[in-house]
C-alpha cells in the first residue's frame, strides 16, 4: 500500500469493486474535478461511470470548462483492444470533451500506442489512462485518502457483518458450506441472470457465523461455472473475511453481459430470497433480446437451445459424408438455414445456389439485438464449401454483389478459409469501401454447435475489423 508518502506496489486482488470505486472517486476530488456523478449500478468489477468537470487554463487569464467522463475499470485480467473500443463506443451518448480510463492494472505499450489514433476516431478532444502504476503514484500524492479508505481492513470485515445482520435479500444468500457444485451453480446463474450478488459461504439461515475456509474454493467455483453453466459465466471471485466467529468466505457474482445463463438446462432467477426457474415466457424474452431465438411462447427454450446445437453439429458433420456433391450441397442448405433460424429478426429473402458448392441468401435485419441494429436493413450471406481456401475473385464478385443490393454487411461461410490475398482484400474493402465483409470458418461453426453465441462470434470479428481501420 501507500504509505507515509511513499510508493509501494498495491495487491489490487485485495481491493473491492467498491473500495476501488471509491478510491477513483475521491482522487478525482484531489485531482480538482468537480460535480462529480456516478452512473450504473455499484459494485461491479467493470465498474461504474463518472460524469465530471475539469477547468483548464489554455492561456493566461483564460478558464475553460471540460466535461469528462471517467471509466472506473477493476480489472484483474489484461486490458484488451476490444475492452477500450468498447468503452469508448459507449461514451460516445455522453458527448464529453475528454475520457478517462481508471484501471487497475498495467496498460502495455501497444495499447497506449493504439489509444491515440483510436481515440481521433470518436473525435473527443482527450483520452487519457490512470493504470495501476499511475493511480499508486497519484495515492502516494494524497496519502490521506489510503488512511481514509483503506486506514484498517477491518473496514471491510465490518461492512461484511453489517450486511449479515442484515439478513438474506435479493443480493444476498447464506450457505453454511458449499452445496453440491450443481445446486450452487443454479443459484450463481440465477444471481448473473438478475442483478448480481453474494453467496456467504460459513453463515447459516439465521445469520449465524459458523466459518468456512476452503483454500481451493476459487478454482473450484470457477472451474464449476466454466462446465455447468451455459454459457459458462468467467467473472466469479471469491473473498476471504476472517471474523470473530470465524471466517466467512464471499462469491461475488456480477450481473451478466450474455444472459440468460443456463444450469442443469434450464434458466434461474432469483427472487427474494429464493431462486427460482424462469417462466416459459420470460426465458423466451431472454433468448430474444440475446438475439438466439425467434421468440415464441409455445416453445420450451432450454429443449430447443439443446436441440438447435445438436442440429448444427449433425449438418457440420454431414458436410463430408454426402455421397454426392449434390447431397452435401443439400446439407450445407440446411446447415445455412438451421442457423440463420436461429437470430431473431432474421428473415430470408431470397436464396440462389450459384454452383453446387456455392449458395447465397439475401438477409432482412430486423433485429432487435444493440449489435445487429448497426446492420443494414439487408445482409448479404454466402456460402463457400470448396476444396481450398477462397480467393481474391471470390472476394471482389462479394462485394459487387453486396453493393447490387445496396448493402455494407455481408457473411461469408468458408469450409477453408481464404488466401492471403484475399485476407488483404477484406481488410482493403473495409477501408476503402466501408464494407464489412464477416468471415466465419467451419471452426466458428462448431463452436456455435457447442455453445458459443453466434451473435457474439459477429460481434467479435466486427469489432476486429473496425479495429484494423
Amino acid at each position: 500500500m501507500v504509505l507515509g508518502g511513499s510508493l509501494m506496489a498495491i495487491d489490487w486482488s485485495k481491493i473491492s469493486p467498491v473500495e476501488f470505486e471509491k478510491l477513483c472517486y475521491r482522487l478525482l476530488e484531489e485531482e480538482g474535478f468537480f460535480n462529480l456523478e456516478w452512473y450504473g449500478a455499484a459494485g461491479q468489477d467493470r465498474g461504474r461511470d463518472i460524469i465530471g468537470f475539469r477547468d483548464e487554463t489554455p492561456l493566461p487569464g483564460q478558464r475553460v470548462q471540460k466535461k469528462w467522463l471517467v471509466q472506473c475499470k477493476r480489472f484483474l485480467t489484461p486490458l484488451s483492444k476490444c475492452h477500450l473500443h468498447d468503452e469508448l463506443v459507449k461514451a460516445v451518448e455522453h458527448q464529453p470533451d475528454g475520457v478517462l480510463f481508471m484501471v487497475s492494472n498495467a496498460l502495455s505499450a501497444n495499447l497506449r500506442d493504439w489509444l491515440k489514433p483510436a481515440s481521433q476516431q470518436f473525435a473527443f478532444e482527450y483520452v487519457f489512462v490512470w493504470d495501476a502504476v499511475q493511480l499508486e503514484s497519484l495515492l502516494s500524492r494524497h496519502p490521506s485518502i489510503q488512511q481514509e479508505l483503506f486506514g484498517t481492513r477491518d473496514r471491510a470485515a465490518d461492512e461484511l457483518l453489517q450486511t449479515i445482520t442484515g439478513g438474506e435479500n435479493k443480493r444476498v444468500e447464506f450457505r453454511e458450506t458449499v452445496p453440491s457444485p450443481e445446486a450452487l451453480v443454479r443459484e450463481i446463474c440465477a444471481f448473473a441472470n438478475t442483478s448480481g450478488g453474494r453467496i456467504l459461504l460459513g453463515v447459516s439461515d439465521d445469520g449465524a457465523i459458523v466459518g468456512f475456509k476452503d483454500a481451493q474454493i476459487q478454482d473450484k467455483v470457477q472451474s464449476w461455472c466454466n462446465d455447468l453453466c451455459d454459457p459458462p459465466i468467467r467473472d466469479i471471485e471469491t473473498r476471504e473475511y476472517a471474523l470473530p466467529d470465524g471466517t466467512v468466505t464471499v462469491i461475488e457474482i456480477p450481473e451478466g453481459d450474455d444472459k440468460p445463463y443456463l444450469g442443469s438446462h434450464q434458466v434461474w432467477l432469483r427472487a427474494g430470497m429464493s431462486v427460482r426457474n424462469a417462466t416459459r415466457e420470460e426465458t423466451g424474452r431472454y433468448f430474444a433480446r440475446r438475439g438466439f431465438f425467434q421468440y415464441s411462447p409455445d416453445l420450451d427454450f432450454a429443449l430447443d437451445l439443446k436441440a438447435y446445437r445438436g442440429q448444427l453439429s449433425t449438418f457440420i458433420s454431414s458436410l463430408e459424408e454426402g455421397d454426392s456433391p449434390l447431397e452435401r450441397a443439400e446439407h450445407m442448405e440446411k446447415l445455412l438455414e438451421t442457423l440463420l433460424s436461429g437470430v431473431n429478426g432474421f428473415g430470408v429473402r431470397s436464396r440462389v445456389r450459384t454452383a453446387i458448392t456455392e449458395l447465397d441468401f439475401i438477409i432482412t435485419n430486423k433485429g432487435t439485438n444493440p449489435f445487429l441494429s448497426r446492420f443494414d436493413l439487408y445482409i448479404l450471406v454466402e456460402w463457400k464449401a470448396t476444396n481450398r481456401p477462397v480467393g481474391l475473385e471470390s472476394i471482389d464478385y462479394l462485394a459487387r454483389r453486396a453493393s447490387m443490393i445496396g448493402t455494407k454487411t455481408a457473411i461469408l461461410f468458408t469450409v477453408n478459409g481464404l488466401t492471403k490475398s484475399a485476407v488483404e482484400q477484406v481488410s482493403l474493402l473495409h477501408r476503402t469501401q466501408s464494407l464489412y465483409v464477416i468471415v466465419l470458418d467451419r471452426k466458428d461453426l462448431e463452436s456455435i454447435a457447442t455453445g458459443e453465441n453466434f451473435i457474439s462470434i459477429l460481434e467479435t470479428k466486427h469489432i476486429a475489423l473496425a479495429l484494423d481501420y
